[in-house]
């Protein structure tokens, strides 16, 4: 009722959350707002979090707009917890969550920075001599100056992952970076702090 004569209440919001959150036409939102309190919210919150997760999964995928979530897009396609962040270890759970959201000193994002500016297919790797571009997956896969330290990590990747050996490179990075597996993201976090220190 005060809603209807003008004055903002929760069915005012309601009414603009229904809105925002598409349920139906007019007459569909107002026989919706009829509902027991319960129940609405319960359809309020659902329509809420689909569309967000629509709109997330959009913006990471729009490489123009959001140029940095390059990688971050390979891996990284459900809107959920993540396993890593339940390690007890802080620097390796930062290390890993540093590289997956590329803040990181790799030439992929220095060369952003730089000036004159470098252009991202120009940002090659300066620990090795293959002239590729140094972003996480050849850091994580390829670059030979780390041949090394990327050892323990492949055998731990290839003991916990189900046909590693047969996979691409592209495939096994994806596969490690979004491992949910306590030893195989403690390996990977290992060889990031480990790389770090020959930076």
């Amino acid at each position: 009722m005060l809603h209807d004569a003008g004055f903002s209440n929760w069915v005012t919001t309601a009414h603009k959350l229904c809105k925002e959150h598409p349920i139906g036409n007019e007459s569909e939102i107002d026989s919706f707002l009829n509902l027991e309190c319960e129940p609405m919210k319960r359809m309020l919150k659902k329509k809420s979090q689909e569309n967000f997760k629509t709109t997330w999964l959009t913006d990471i995928s729009d490489s123009e707009k959001q140029p940095k979530l390059r990688t971050y897009k390979k891996f990284k396609s459900k809107l959920q917890f993540e396993p890593y962040l339940n390690l007890h270890n802080v620097k390796i759970r930062t290390a890993i969550a540093q590289f997956r959201l590329s803040a990181h000193h790799l030439r992929i994002e220095t060369g952003r920075h730089t000036r004159p500016y470098t252009p991202a297919d120009k940002r090659f790797c300066l620990k090795c001599n293959d002239n590729l571009i140094q972003d996480e997956e050849h850091h994580l896969m390829l670059c030979a100056a780390f041949v090394n330290q990327r050892m323990p990590l492949l055998q731990c990747a290839a003991q916990y992952i189900n046909g590693f050996d047969n996979l691409s490179n592209t495939d096994r990075f994806i596969q490690i970076v979004s491992s949910e597996n306590t030893k195989l993201l403690t390996a990977l976090g290992t060889f990031l702090i480990d790389t770090a220190k020959c930076s």
